[in-house]
């Protein structure tokens, strides 16, 4: 087994070292780490050799049935929460089959086939029989609406098949009706999936100079998706008519995959198309072994890791076109296309057995994948960006959110592989699998983890007989220090970004534990991001939720004046003039302190101030004056010096004052009980903070986030601030995970960009393999 590491695209190679455990830089010595417990699930079936086409186990990796696996920890909650409160609680009668009922559409696209793949692969991953009566019910009623010339769809006969997203739309239902057959033996799901995809290929070999959709798009971009279904319904039919479908009419083994970079045109440049075509491609070398079909996948990944064609989140593309400028504005990280880069990821790694493929997977699910769901679960997104807040979430049918949840199904089948000589473990959580080797040894494996908030894997290895064959852990690029232990005893470091294989006679009682040391990263920002950093640990990123800023000036008392207690209370003199009584001195008020405050006047009558904000440090400010008499007083404040636009002050709803950043402003009147004074303020504009990156800390555990989550605390300055100046160091920045909805900036303002702490993306200039 040889170790490829691959540094500023200089390839290298280096042979094991000798001995039990194989391990790339292979030192050795003694050490151990504490446990980290997570109970897991015990699987009791046996799997075999599934493969693209029937017979064909010549690739590096192997996929392991979805019925064996079980998952648990943060991507275990992610799918249950899916199945529970999105899956089961969809309106299908109305937003799913009822368009295919009515069949009296023009154009467009539901993303039935997409769900039902989903309900299909997760009812059979959990048994849960509401999600198993739900499979059954939607086949069902969609074979049931099938015309006798095999149509099933949503468009009116005049636009049958040549209408935007109709073909697309019938792929994606053979796909989840193959799904269906693969994992519950339906042969009538089988049957309705040939006769739907030999319904539009004869349409189309009957008229091939028909274009779908009009001519306004790409004709990728039109049946995007078809080519690679087709490529997995031709390894169950071996029907020339299907093969025919990806080589004679879409003639994928001839599209050489140019990257267009922007949005115009005819869309040249759509993400999620690429991404799609490639995937066919791959599917189609399985069969025919031409190289060339390597290369469009070759060119995308290339652009991603070397062209800054993919963000830090492991997002690509901008309003679903190629983008290389690594902005994370509103359009960012088309769902769609995230889901689809997992897909292609999952095919290479398959076929290429490259640990980098794993590397980049784990680090689009932790972050913009799971960034693309509510925090319950619910509601989906159709962009995830960084550079703004991500506004509402998308409705229920349309491409992204089918994609979506066909991806979150297929993510138990990410975590294992089995190869000819054993299995590979690629990503870390919480699981458990039974495996059958080519020699018939069944193999327990139980995978204990915090991870990905703590770096502590422990593996039990229960072979049912002993037995040899390989344990391949892939080790991430961000891992310095990882080390790897058997049975408690010879500690051998860990080459990041590689296969760590652990070669022996297994029996049974088995463990292996890897240690991955997770510290804070300072990753340097690139094109738009230069001069800023993000901030990682392990393979999360974290931003800033606006109501994590905190001043520091909130500590203390909203009032200042000559006479300040403990309690927040300040007694001022004061006379009386006819009615209204009028304080010998100015309020000063501190913007954003406490929400409300008591004044305790000298004739023991009180005057109430209360502060309402959206936010701690941020924003308009509603400042209520409610005083038991009239009082008059000049009330004072400050604006703050980070607004970047005038401020319009309104006393009463009415506009009294405009003020600029830094200015004191005094208003003197008699003041009313329910008076009040309206700041309208411009929010903070995120990217003029300036971060301190030595006083980070934690990471802190939060529970209230829905499935826990950790947070990490640093000092910052405001914008305008006089930054390296630790008086002028007057806010508190609590970081949350990217997937927080309120995230809505990740790159930090640094005071000195080129700090020896700071380092690249480790996914950034690197080498996919040969």
């Amino acid at each position: 087994m040889i170790c490829h590491t691959y540094i500023s695209g200089r390839h290298r190679s280096s042979q094991p070292t000798s001995g039990r455990t194989k391990a790339i830089c292979g030192k050795t010595g003694n050490g151990g780490f504490t446990c980290v417990f997570t109970s897991a699930i015990i699987i009791t079936a046996v799997i075999g050799w599934p493969g693209l086409v029937k017979g064909d186990t010549n690739y590096p990796l192997d996929a392991i049935d979805i019925r064996h696996i079980k998952v648990g920890g943060m991507i275990g909650r992610k799918i249950d929460m899916t199945i529970k409160n999105n899956l089961l609680v969809l309106d299908y009668e109305k937003d799913f089959l009822g368009p295919f009922k009515s069949k009296s559409s023009d154009y467009g696209f539901i993303g039935l086939g997409n769900v039902i793949d989903a309900i299909a692969r997760l009812a059979a991953y959990s048994g849960e029989p509401k999600l198993l009566e739900l499979k059954k019910k939607l086949v069902t009623e969609l074979i049931g609406l099938q015309e006798d010339s095999g149509y099933i769809g949503i468009m009116k006969p005049e636009s049958r098949v040549w209408g935007l997203w109709e073909i697309s739309e019938m792929a994606y239902i053979v796909n989840g009706l193959i799904t269906d057959y693969e994992l519950f033996g339906e042969k009538k799901s089988l049957d309705a999936a040939v006769k739907l995809a030999d319904y539009y290929t004869n349409r189309w070999m009957a008229e091939p100079n028909a274009v779908p959709g009009g001519g306004h798009l790409q004709s990728y971009m039109t049946v995007v998706g078809s080519e690679a279904v087709m490529m997995r319904l031709y390894g169950l039919t071996r029907g020339p008519r299907h093969l025919g479908y990806v080589t004679e009419l879409r003639k994928v083994q001839q599209w050489e995959g140019p990257l267009v970079l922007g949005r115009h045109g005819k869309i040249f440049g759509h993400a999620y198309t690429y991404l799609g075509v490639c995937l066919a491609q791959l599917r189609l070398y399985r069969i025919t072994h031409d190289a060339k079909l390597l290369k469009a996948a070759r060119t995308a990944f290339d652009f991603m890791l070397n062209g800054d064609g993919m963000v830090v989140t492991g997002q690509v593309g901008d309003h679903e076109c190629w983008h290389n400028t690594q902005s994370g504005t509103a359009n960012l990280g088309e769902t769609c296309a995230t889901a689809y880069l997992l897909h292609l990821l999952d095919e290479w790694l398959r076929l290429r057995a490259d640990s980098l493929a794993g590397d980049i997977m784990e680090r689009i699910i932790y972050n913009g994948l799971f960034a693309a769901q509510s925090p319950d679960g619910r509601r989906i997104r159709y962009y995830t960006p960084f550079e703004c807040p991500r506004g509402g979430y998308f409705r229920d049918t349309y491409c992204c959110p089918s994609n979506y949840r066909r991806v979150i199904s297929r993510l138990p089948e990410f975590v294992y592989y089995r190869t000819r000589k054993g299995i590979v473990v690629n990503l870390y959580t919480p699981s458990e699998t039974r495996i059958a080797l080519a020699d018939g040894t069944i193999i327990n494996l139980c995978q204990e983890t915090s991870y990905p908030y703590k770096g502590k894997v422990i593996l039990h290895v229960n072979p049912d007989k002993t037995a040899d064959f390989q344990l391949k852990l892939r080790i991430p690029r961000w891992s310095d220090s990882a080390n790897v232990t058997v049975n408690g005893q010879g500690q051998t470091v860990a080459c990041k970004g590689s296969w760590h294989v652990i070669e022996r006679k297994w029996q049974k009682g088995d463990k292996v534990e890897l240690n991955m040391p997770m510290k804070w990263r300072f990753i340097k920002g690139r094109k738009s991001q230069v001069g800023r950093v993000a901030i990682m640990r392990g393979p999360l990123v974290f931003g800033i939720n606006r109501a994590n800023i905190v001043s520091n000036t909130n500590k203390q008392p909203q009032i200042q004046n000559r006479r300040t207690f403990s309690s927040g209370e300040v007694a001022i003199e004061n006379f009386t003039t006819g009615k209204v009584r009028v304080l010998n001195a100015a309020l000063n008020i501190n913007l954003y302190a406490r929400p409300e405050e008591k004044i305790e006047l000298s004739d023991d009558t009180e005057l109430h101030i209360r502060q309402e904000t959206d936010s701690p440090c941020d924003g308009d400010v509603a400042i209520h004056i409610d005083p038991e008499k009239p009082i008059k007083f000049p009330l004072r404040f400050r604006i703050p010096n980070w607004c970047l636009n005038k401020c319009d002050i309104y006393v009463n709803n009415k506009k009294e004052h405009t003020a600029l950043a830094d200015e004191s402003v005094v208003i003197d009147r008699v003041w009313n009980q329910g008076d009040r004074v309206d700041l309208k303020v411009q929010s903070m504009d995120l990217r003029m903070i300036t971060i301190d990156p030595q006083s980070i800390k934690g990471p802190f555990q939060e529970e209230r986030f829905p499935g826990g989550r950790i947070t990490a605390r640093l000092n910052a300055w405001p914008p305008r601030a006089w930054y390296p100046s630790d008086r002028d160091r007057d806010l508190t920045l609590t970081l949350t995970e990217f997937r927080d909805p309120a995230s809505e900036f990740i790159y930090f303002h640094v005071p000195d960009p080129e700090d020896k702490f700071f380092v690249e993306d480790e996914l950034s200039q690197v080498q996919i393999a040969d």
